[in-house]
């Protein structure tokens, strides 16, 4: 159940055009979130290289006059105090004068430094980058070459650079995950609010098709303009194939009534001829009328049920009782014709079916097979359920029919050049067909190497429905 749900799900037009954005959004996401961390990243380390520069110009700048009097106490209280303002933990701060170096008093936090090795070079500044052992964010290390012969040597702890960065990097995936979602829902109610009408046409199409309702129709508007086109044409096209349906509906009442009327005031006036002792002539008039008056009715009822109004008794029932009396109903014309039955049939299916039509499309399938079976033939009837459907077929041993005929043996009033000698209205396998789509069935015929099976499959009822 679930693996159906969720496969329906999936090929819904929905989930696609949701998914493909999201998709597509969160690619997009992901590549600005790395160009921002990466810009980021470049921001800061341009930042901080920009205040250590000021930081080192300026304590060149009040450095100058102690380095130039030999006042090392003074330097060392000028280093104390900028180290101060950043905190010692966070900051060093060095002087090299000829080969001696004074460095801020705290050092506690930088005993494995050393500043004879970071940022050597001949430049006004150079730069170095390097993991320290007490600092494990990595410091950066900015030599300043004064004109006045000293260097200062600014060692800046990145802690709190990359505590900035990662915070940057945690908005940034906040943002990208608030994004997500928030646009993912909007995105959802959207496409539900621009679907809804081809969920409409879906629903209208099921009413139509599984109950043959076409009175149905979809309610405007549906949502975009596009799926409103639609719904119109659908519309139109919905009240063109009613007025047909009608208007065929009309003619074969039309002509039912035509028919029966005159149909009917003959039979009358053959009756009292039979009366009058004239019973040959009476007896033949009186059966060409019963016959004609066969065929209206099941013109009639061909009508109906085609046009979903058949008016039959729907009961839940075992199909094979009707097929298990067939061969002792028609035993007379079996034995006519030397032809031997063989049944194989499954007790206990149960199918949605009137039982006086079920009988009647028995006896027209048994009948036809009869006729058109070659003399001490074999006529095989088999019942049996697929879980799905129940499936009865009847075969008979005979001329191959041609292909042709094979696909318009259902049409109306279809006859074969083999049948043209028999006694038929050409409207019984008409009526099984319309028989059998009426209970949600389908029957089908397969002619070669000497036999010709008629196949019908009824869905079954499962156990609530036929306890119902």
């Amino acid at each position: 159940m679930w693996s159906a749900r969720r496969a329906r799900l999936t090929r819904g037009l929905a989930f696609q055009l949701i998914s493909g954005s999201l998709v597509g959004f969160l690619l997009a996401t992901t590549i600005a979130i790395f160009g921002w961390s990466v810009a980021l990243r470049h921001y800061l380390s341009r930042e901080s290289k920009r205040e250590l520069t000021n930081h080192a110009l300026d304590l060149g700048l009040e450095l100058k006059t102690p380095v130039a009097e030999g006042r090392l106490d003074a330097v060392q209280d000028i280093l104390d105090r900028h180290a101060l303002t950043r905190g010692t933990n966070q900051l060093w701060l060095g002087v090299r004068v000829d080969e001696d170096w004074v460095t801020q008093s705290e050092t506690e936090a930088w005993q494995d430094l050393k500043p004879q090795q970071l940022a050597v070079g001949d430049g006004l500044f150079t730069w170095e980058e390097q993991i320290h052992p007490a600092h494990s964010a990595g410091v950066i290390a900015l030599r300043y070459h004064s004109d006045e012969g000293f260097s200062v040597l600014i060692v800046e702890d990145q802690y709190e650079r990359n505590l900035l960065r990662r915070q940057g990097q945690l908005w940034g995936a906040f943002i990208f995950v608030l994004v997500a979602v928030v646009g993912t829902g909007i995105g959802w109610l959207l496409s539900r609010r621009a679907l809804k009408g081809v969920k409409m046409l879906g629903e209208t199409a099921d009413l139509i098709s599984v109950n043959m309702n076409l009175k149905s129709r979809i309610q405007l508007p549906t949502g975009t303009a596009e799926t409103d086109r639609v719904a119109v044409a659908m519309n139109g096209m919905l009240n063109r194939i009613r007025e047909l349906v009608d208007f065929q509906k009309n003619t074969m009442d039309d002509i039912a009534h035509d028919v029966r009327s005159p149909v009917t005031r003959l039979r009358a006036i053959a009756e009292q001829a039979l009366s009058e002792q004239n019973s040959e002539w009476a007896g033949r008039v009186i059966g060409e009328c019963d016959h004609i008056l066969q065929l209206v009715e099941t013109l009639l009822e061909i009508s109906a049920a085609e046009s979903g109004i058949p008016n039959w008794n729907w009961v839940v029932g075992d199909p094979a009782e009707a097929i298990e009396w067939a061969p002792e109903i028609f035993e007379p014309l079996l034995e006519a014709r030397n032809l031997n039955v063989s049944s194989q049939l499954e007790r206990g299916l149960k199918v949605r079916f009137d039982p006086k039509v079920w009988q009647r499309v028995v006896a027209n399938l048994m009948d036809n097979a009869i006729k058109f079976s070659d003399l001490g033939g074999q006529i095989e009837l088999s019942l049996c359920g697929n879980g799905t459907y129940a499936v009865w077929s009847i075969s008979n041993q005979g001329p191959v029919m041609d292909p042709q005929l094979a696909t318009q043996l259902f049409d109306r009033f279809r006859r074969g050049e083999q049948s043209r000698s028999t006694r038929g209205s050409g409207l019984g396998l008409s009526f099984c067909k319309a028989a059998i789509t009426s209970m949600g069935g389908e029957i089908t015929c397969q002619s070669k190497e000497g036999c010709t099976r008629f196949t019908i499959r009824i869905p079954l009822v499962n156990h609530e429905e036929g306890e119902t």
